[in-house]
């Protein structure tokens, strides 16, 4: 028979193993787990939300404006929103982005104000086989309106996230959009 010090060592090792067998399902399955790390995506994601992903997502498809999409950028995994593929020409004056000169709706674009110039004007038509990205959190969000950050290729894109799995706020188990 077995002594309750037992089980003190036996469930917290168990726990630990099916967490591992389910982190290793899941990635085999094609999902991965991310933490926002920045405020660049507000308020579609916010720091410290949990969000999961589907990393097969891009594999027979190309990304497309608006879709938010994970990506591989000088060895880091970066969250932006897509606001413009290979051959489009995207502007902003003023903070006003137009993609092949119409003006788009962004409900999702968030500002506070104090952008350098260079982030809310600007003209470039994007190069083949790349990616034009921007975080929601426009004033505050390091993309592809400045020279430092580089290009993104859309062979660097990795996934789609799909949902919310924890948030601070009452947006757990939303869908990322």
């Amino acid at each position: 028979r077995l002594s309750a010090w037992w089980l003190l060592i036996l469930i917290p090792a168990a726990l630990i193993a099916s967490s591992l067998e389910a982190s290793a399902f899941s990635r085999a399955a094609g999902f991965r787990v991310f933490s926002i790390p920045s405020s660049s995506m507000v308020p579609t994601l916010v720091e410290g939300d949990v969000i999961v992903a589907d990393m097969r997502h891009y594999k027979h498809q190309s990304p497309k404006d608006g879709e938010v999409v994970i990506f591989k950028h000088h060895g880091l995994f970066l969250v932006k929103r897509v606001m413009a593929i290979s051959g489009e020409h995207i502007s902003s004056k003023d903070g006003t982005i137009s993609l092949n000169g119409v003006e788009i709706d962004e409900p999702y674009a968030h500002h506070v104000g104090g952008a350098a110039p260079e982030m809310n004007n600007f003209a470039i038509t994007v190069p083949s086989s790349q990616l034009f990205v921007m975080g929601d959190n426009r004033d505050l969000s390091l993309d592809r309106r400045m020279e430092e950050f580089g290009k993104v290729s859309t062979a660097d894109v990795d996934g789609s996230p799909l949902y919310i799995l924890s948030a601070k706020t009452d947006r757990t188990s939303h869908k990322v959009r």
